[in-house]
């Protein structure tokens, strides 16, 4: 197996997030630029909706520490055909691309794989950014949970080539339970809105089963992506945020992140439907 293990407490307001993560959640995937006229209205703030400032709060990898800086290498920007755009991060031997169920959508990626279009380095300061088509099929999921896995088989137009990334993250594991005792400092990596790769920063609030909630800002584009320790270990990964616009504004333009412990996804990881 290509996988080993890598080494407030709960209000209401935990359940109908909880509850809701059973279903398919659209909006923090990104079709800015490609359905604009078809959006819908439940689907989160937009860039162009957000007050002036907003953005500002999110911070590209030369504006955090280092090992957070490190991290961005690994975390890519994901392209379906079909324009909607989410974040993801490759893992373990460099084959394994982690991210929400979401992303990829219910269509026959789940089934047989899918070709995708993935941008590596797409953030301020890394110089020249690399994209390339990269062909994937599914290897492990967890029924309840937005959550994929999806193993590199050839890189598109190169057949019997797989792609590796030379670049990946470390889960934490069991090494979260650090986090929940204690107000900690995490930061999460994402492409909000097919934007640049921008850093969120923030604290842990409260832990209920699967899942940990965070205080930071969030905007659609950054599900599947790390959320991460100042070690630049992913200790979850990110569904989606808040999407009401007066909280954001009523709270400092703060929101709260709803991540599933890297526990569950190695878990996950360790049962896998199929090895290729």
């Amino acid at each position: 197996m290509p996988h080993q293990n890598f080494g407030r407490r709960l209000n209401l307001f935990a359940l109908p997030i909880a509850l809701s993560m059973t279903q398919a959640i659209l909006g923090c995937g990104s079709d800015e630029g490609n359905n604009r006229g078809s959006r819908n209205p439940n689907d989160g703030p937009r860039l162009l909706d957000l007050p002036p400032g907003v953005f500002d709060q999110l911070k590209d990898p030369a504006e955090v520490p280092a090992p957070l800086a490190a991290a961005a290498r690994a975390v890519v920007k994901i392209e379906r055909p079909s324009g909607v755009i989410g974040t993801g991060f490759f893992i373990g031997d460099g084959r394994t691309l982690v991210t929400n169920a979401h992303v990829l959508g219910p269509e026959s990626c789940f089934l047989e794989g899918c070709t995708l279009r993935l941008h590596f380095g797409h953030y301020r300061g890394a110089g020249d950014p690399d994209s390339r088509w990269v062909t994937v099929v599914p290897y492990a999921f967890r029924p309840g949970i937005d959550f994929a896995a999806y193993r590199t088989v050839d890189a598109a137009g190169d057949p019997g080539k797989v792609f590796v990334s030379t670049d990946r993250l470390q889960l934490a594991g069991d090494a979260e339970q650090n986090l929940l005792s204690s107000q900690a400092e995490v930061a999460l990596a994402g492409h909000s809105s097919g934007q640049l790769l921008k850093f969120a920063l923030g604290r842990v609030a409260f832990a209920s089963g699967a899942f940990i909630s965070s205080e930071l800002l969030t905007l659609p584009g950054s599900s599947g992506g790390p959320l991460l320790n100042v070690e630049g270990q992913a200790v979850a990964l990110h569904h989606r945020g808040t999407q009401n616009l007066d909280y954001l504004r009523n709270t400092g333009y703060f929101g709260v992140s709803l991540a599933t412990r890297s526990s569950v996804v190695l878990q996950a990881l360790n049962d896998p439907l199929r090895t290729r």
